[in-house]
């Protein structure tokens, strides 16, 4: 894998500027590879370079999916608000544009985990109802998994353990 770091950051040097699709495609390789490798300083480095390039030539899915991993990344770092702050971006950026791009159910998703990360449950139920609203349309395919997970840490934080453990099977 290491070497799939070094590949994908070979046609970064190539690159003229204005071909955005070709740079955002090949930082997100990087990310990926990055993080795959446990690079995650680089991988995060990468994803945030991606967002610009996909926002530019309006591909929001793209722009999505990366915000979910830069996000991710972002979570297993301990860097909640910095989490928060992509996926409030990324709906941000959805509401500017109009339409529901596949993955825009993942930034509620997402962002109500987060805000259960940071107590505020009554918020992060109204993120999970929109996600839920979006439907599958909206979502990409691991969001019934986010979504379960994220429901059963509400329910643990409510102190229903039973609920919290059937959702988890569901989840799993």
């Amino acid at each position: 894998l290491a070497g799939a770091v070094a590949l994908a950051q070979g046609p970064l040097h190539t690159l003229v500027p204005e071909d955005y699709l070709a740079r955002a495609a090949a930082f997100a390789l990087r990310g990926l590879a990055s993080w795959a490798t446990g690079y995650l300083e680089v991988a995060q480095a990468s994803y945030e370079q991606c967002l610009p390039e996909f926002e530019r030539i309006g591909h929001l899915g793209d722009y999505l999916g990366c915000s979910l991993a830069l996000a991710d990344m972002q979570l297993a770092r301990g860097r909640l608000r910095a989490a928060r702050t992509t996926f409030e971006r990324a709906l941000a950026l959805v509401a500017a544009r109009g339409g529901v791009p596949r993955g825009t159910a993942d930034m509620h998703t997402g962002l109500a985990a987060v805000l259960v990360e940071l107590g505020d449950l009554d918020a992060a139920r109204a993120s999970l109802e929109r996600s839920e609203d979006l439907g599958e349309l909206g979502a990409l395919p691991q969001n019934p998994y986010r979504l379960r997970v994220v429901r059963a840490r509400i329910a643990e934080a409510g102190g229903d353990l039973d609920a919290a453990a059937a959702l988890l099977d569901e989840a799993a």
